[in-house]
């Protein structure tokens, strides 16, 4: 099955910004995801995807967020999908989540419609998560010497509160993130005190795929917003990356309001935003 899977899953990388989340999905929980095949079948005119399907309780994200689901499905659908490929997935969907109530997470509102003809009732929103990315090499620089910043590439003992405080990703998921040691720890200090009791803030970088690197994770001590903190780290990630020769895929919630104006204040662009929404 795994060798199934990997064979299904390779179809993705022909459009690894478009399909990123199922490739983050199944690189961090494919042994416990079912990778099902959407028809009508590849190499026809009208290609069809696939559609990720994994329990809830794998990911401490959808286990604090979807609590009334035991499903999460993930479509990876082509980019021009056309009236039978979106039917098809519904039915997948639905074959797939046995009558059981799912959040399915998607960048095609189209599914979503579908969806809600095929159960006759509407699903609720939930939230988007917006990817932004740079759309060329420039940006500002200007916090490469700030001696309150540093780097490691693990998740050092400094940073394990703020990222607990955040709740995103477990200690066992943290692990996985670094596990071939192109992951990121950024920590912003008290200007002048670098003891690891004075972190007032952390950013994660972490590979999606090879040459797509996500920034997540941003998290500032309650007490120590508003003082630039985030910016800096942010500015201070981005030049990491760009040294590294590495996509940026910047992700916010689309209700973050404050995040979005500085992905846009630093020069990052909108690129793709997933839905999530809930069956009844």
């Amino acid at each position: 099955m795994a060798t199934d899977n990997e064979s299904l899953i390779a179809q993705l990388w022909l459009d690894p910004l478009r399909q990123i989340t199922p490739l983050k999905m199944y690189a961090l929980y494919g042994a416990a995801m079912r990778v099902l095949p959407i028809g009508p079948a590849q190499g026809t005119a009208n290609a069809g995807g696939l559609l990720l399907v994994s329990p809830r309780a794998i990911s401490q994200y959808d286990q604090m967020n979807y609590g009334d689901v035991d499903w999460v499905v993930i479509p990876a659908l082509p980019a021009i999908a056309g009236d039978e490929t979106i039917e098809a997935c519904v039915t997948t969907i639905l074959d797939a989540t046995g009558g059981k109530p799912f959040v399915l997470k998607t960048i095609d509102t189209s599914v979503v419609s579908a969806l809600e003809r095929r159960l006759q009732q509407p699903l609720s929103y939930r939230r988007a998560l917006c990817t932004f990315g740079l759309p060329d090499a420039r940006f500002e620089a200007g916090v490469l010497s700030d001696q309150s910043l540093r780097t490691t590439a693990h998740v050092p003992d400094a940073a394990l509160p703020l990222l607990r405080a955040h709740g995103i990703y477990s200690d066992k998921e943290l692990s996985a993130l670094f596990a071939d040691g192109s992951a990121r720890c950024h920590i912003r200090f008290d200007a002048g005190h670098l003891a690891s009791a004075n972190a007032v803030a952390v950013l994660l970088t972490f590979a999606n795929t090879p040459g797509i690197h996500e920034i997540g994770s941003l998290h500032v001590r309650a007490d120590a917003r508003r003082a630039g903190h985030a910016r800096a780290l942010l500015h201070w990630a981005l030049a990491d990356l760009q040294a590294r020769r590495l996509a940026v895929r910047y992700v916010v919630d689309a209700a973050n309001a404050p995040s979005i104006a500085l992905a846009k204040a630093v020069g990052l662009k909108e690129q793709l935003r997933l839905e999530h929404w809930v069956s009844a």
